[in-house]
């Protein structure tokens, strides 16, 4: 039934009504098939509510068995995304999670960071992960500030880590941005690098410098649509 629209509604129906052991039976329902129902955009709602209605150990199975699977191509796809999501929302601290999250990076987390449902998966992880963790997406951010901060998807997760992350961490990513003032004049002046600025505005550690970058070269950025509406502001 899982598998299937219809059938689907009704097994997520059973979890909102069933008690404890009953939503256990339905769950271990799915044993064997996490794998398959990771990529089922039926069956992949039926593992989230797994994941949202049971405990750590009774949906731990889910993650167990998506360390078998080819995680590289699972995190950049819609439903494989999402139940990974879940699990790192619901579960960060459960060792099988924690594989399951080292795992993803050890890939290439400049790839999951651009890409369209990875980086999803990746602000997932700077918000819930180790410091480890957190570590080795600052870092890809870090390696290349201009390409990250200016791409559609990329920049989601930049200016996720400049909000959510530690003091810390959120000033090392912000000292590196400043570190080359043309950075963020070509920043302010790019639809997507526009909002890096502007949390950076909001940090102590760097508003001051990058307030006076900006108006130092105000007479370029003006002239930009993004820059200018900055500026307003």
């Amino acid at each position: 039934l899982a598998f299937d629209a219809v059938g689907c509604s009704l097994v997520l129906r059973a979890f909102e009504v069933a008690r404890t052991t009953e939503a256990q039976a339905l769950a271990a329902g799915l044993r064997g098939l996490v794998g398959q129902a990771a990529r089922s955009t039926s069956a992949c709602r039926v593992l989230e509510q797994i994941v949202h209605s049971l405990g750590t150990a009774d949906a731990a199975f889910i993650a167990e068995e998506l360390l078998g699977q080819r995680l590289s191509a699972l995190v950049l796809n819609a439903n494989g995304c999402s139940i990974l999501r879940r699990l790192i929302e619901y579960s960060p601290e459960d060792a099988r999670t924690q594989a399951l999250v080292d795992a993803v990076l050890s890939a290439d987390v400049a790839v999951l960071c651009g890409h369209k449902f990875g980086h999803e998966v990746a602000m997932s992880i700077l918000s819930n992960g180790s410091s480890g963790q957190r570590g080795m997406i600052l870092s890809a951010l870090q390696s290349d500030v201009q390409r990250f901060a200016r791409h559609r998807f990329a920049s989601q997760v930049f200016e996720h880590a400049l909000a959510f992350c530690s003091d810390e961490e959120r000033n090392i990513l912000a000292l590196e941005v400043v570190a080359r003032p043309s950075t963020v004049v070509a920043l302010a002046c790019h639809n997507f690098g526009v909002n890096i600025v502007r949390v950076l505005l909001e940090l102590p550690k760097v508003s001051k410098q990058v307030q006076m970058l900006l108006v130092k070269s105000s007479g370029r950025i003006s002239r930009d649509r993004f820059g200018s509406e900055l500026m307003r502001e």
